[in-house]
């Protein structure tokens, strides 16, 4: 016991860097230096609309500019390559809740300069079926949500927004959609979502929080529903997207 306790305070959770293993002594960074500095951040030309990055100078991604997207806008820290889809695997599937706490601290740190924070009254994580919530143990996206606000309220300007949680539920138990193609993804989480409780969205602007975007078809599912039951608008925020000649 005494053994565990003195692991617990020298060691961060889980002990190892996620990406390249080496051991981590305690501090409050959960991936070694090396590889944090690895980590492709998308950079600044990117698509004003939901923030992936683009390299042929237009204002708009090719997908934006295709489908008319029920989000407002959207905030992606890192290209979806490399290292960081490490890190998100670890999260989903190697019992990694604290990492994905940290991650969120990361995310939200980011997003200061966002010109739409202040209009934000709560933050909504992507939710999971409660079969794969049992199978987990934890919701990602809530986890990164918790990191999110706790970094939101150490922002010179603090910021009262609040996690809302079992407003927004998936009530269809959903297959993954890794494998899936563009029009497989919108089909497969069509109404997958449902809101529990309008009163408490009504008129409100919302973050909605998840892990990656890709084609957008879940996080402009969970827009759809919240702004079809009163909610005013709709952003969202992810650790990291896929490029546009990626999809």
């Amino acid at each position: 016991m005494m053994i565990d306790k003195f692991l617990d305070i020298i060691f961060i959770p889980n002990g190892r860097c996620p990406i390249c293993k080496r051991v981590i002594f305690f501090s409050d960074e959960f991936i070694c230096h090396q590889c944090k500095s690895s980590l492709d951040m998308v950079g600044d030309e990117k698509c004003k609309k939901c923030g992936k990055e683009i390299d042929d100078g237009k204002n708009y991604c090719s997908g934006c500019i295709t489908y008319n997207y029920n989000y407002q806008e959207g905030f992606a820290l890192y290209n979806y390559e490399g290292s960081i889809k490490t890190i998100i695997h670890n999260i989903k599937f190697s019992n990694c809740p604290e990492l994905a706490v940290y991650m969120g601290k990361v995310l939200g740190k980011s997003m200061k300069n966002c010109s739409w924070l202040e209009e934000l009254d709560y933050i909504i994580p992507i939710p999971l079926h409660e079969n794969r919530f049992k199978t987990r143990g934890y919701n990602q996206s809530e986890k990164i949500s918790n990191g999110i606000i706790n970094e939101f309220t150490q922002m010179d300007k603090a910021l009262d927004i609040k996690l809302c949680i079992n407003t927004l539920i998936r009530q269809k138990d959903t297959p993954h959609q890794l494998k899936l193609s563009k029009e497989e993804r919108f089909s497969n989480v069509k109404n997958a979502f449902k809101v529990t409780n309008k009163d408490v969205i009504n008129e409100k602007t919302i973050l909605l929080v998840d892990d990656v975007y890709t084609t957008g078809a879940t996080i402009d599912e969970c827009s759809a529903k919240l702004l079809d039951n009163g909610a005013l608008k709709v952003y969202f925020a992810v650790l990291a997207s896929g490029k546009t000649n990626q999809l």
